[in-house]
């Protein structure tokens, strides 16, 4: 029977803590750059609109971002409406659309619904990361992408580097599965609202 020694354990110990150490080290800490304009929502709790369709999944996806804003600011920044759609804050439909995305009032095409700053719209298939990611929008945090002159790129920029992109569920380099928020993503919660 093979046995691992304490000074193997020791080693592994020590590589894995230099690869955390690494990795954070490289880590960029967010700052203003990332908001979408003046799309910071008000520092109150918004009332979100959930389709009768969608489950559990968007409760959770809203709870993610709703567990670090409590941290931070003592009060979530999201609670189910169960009233009217219009009357609420943030719509979250799963009616008529191939892909999720969402609008917000920051975009020069969103016609302004109700009380609706953001719709958020699902498509056939209902992904927790991307929800999140999404619903990141409508706090205002814009996607971490790159200037490029790569004809690949995504409406010209790059989608991911991973060598200098933010550790945050609004880059596309991190794929976190389960939905988690990571480093950056709780500096942009950080210096979201003053203090």
């Amino acid at each position: 029977m093979n046995r691992v020694s304490p000074l193997n354990l020791i080693n592994i110990g020590l590589g894995l803590l230099l690869w955390v150490v690494i990795i954070f080290a490289g880590c960029r800490v967010a700052d203003a750059a990332p908001y979408m304009g003046d799309c910071k929502l008000a520092a109150r709790t918004h009332t979100v609109s959930i389709d009768p369709v969608l489950g559990i999944e968007v409760v959770n996806a809203l709870n993610t971002w709703n567990d670090a804003f409590i941290a931070e600011y003592g009060f979530p920044v999201f609670a189910v409406h169960y009233g009217e759609w219009q009357e609420a804050d943030v719509l979250i439909t799963a009616h008529g659309d191939t892909q999720t995305w969402v609008n917000t009032r920051c975009k020069s095409n969103y016609v302004q619904r109700g009380n609706n700053l953001a719709v958020v719209h699902i498509g056939p298939e209902l992904n927790p990361r991307w929800l999140t990611h999404e619903i990141g929008h409508v706090l205002g945090f814009a996607d971490y992408i790159f200037p490029t002159t790569d004809p690949r790129g995504f409406d010209g920029y790059d989608i991911c580097q991973p060598a200098s992109a933010p550790i945050s569920i609004m880059s596309y380099c991190w794929q976190q599965n389960p939905v988690v928020l990571l480093p950056d993503d709780y500096a942009l919660i950080r210096n979201y609202w003053p203090h």
